[in-house]
């Protein structure tokens, strides 16, 4: 990427990294675990909800 001197958006369009790493946590601190990876300068998203069978 840097020698080539090819944008990221470029990067990511080639190789489709995809999701990357998943964190499964409690609903009740989701909000406060995405703004703990906001201020690590990550882009979270929520995916979806785990339910008891």
């Amino acid at each position: 990427m840097k020698e080539g001197n090819v944008p990221e958006d470029d990067m990511r369009r080639t190789f489709n990294l995809g999701i990357g790493l998943i964190f499964i946590v409690r609903k009740r601190i989701a909000d406060e675990f995405n703004k703990f990876l906001i201020t690590k300068k990550e882009r979270p998203v929520l995916m979806g909800e785990i339910h008891k069978v």
